[in-house]
């Protein structure tokens, strides 16, 4: 399965909202459009990173719709780890 990198700039978070993602996470379970969170990275200046795996990015962009965040297709890259 592909491996996509999404950037969010703001990322509106609360201890509720990061325990509920990472629960997600960590539960392994894909969305209808078999997207599975990998792991999301929050930075210091308010915005996050989101690793999935996706068969495609149109599927990421849903996802995140499904969870009432916008991005667009062209901020989704595929990307491959080297370890």
């Amino acid at each position: 399965m592909p491996t996509f990198l999404d950037r969010h700039d703001r990322f509106e978070t609360s201890p509720e909202k990061e325990a509920a993602i990472a629960e997600q996470i960590r539960s392994g379970r894909p969305t209808e459009d078999g997207v599975r969170g990998v792991n999301m990275f929050l930075t210091a200046d308010g915005g996050a990173y989101c690793l999935m795996e996706a068969p495609d990015a149109a599927a990421v962009v849903r996802a995140h719709e499904g969870g009432g965040q916008t991005i667009r297709l062209e901020d989704v890259v595929e990307v491959r780890t080297l370890v």
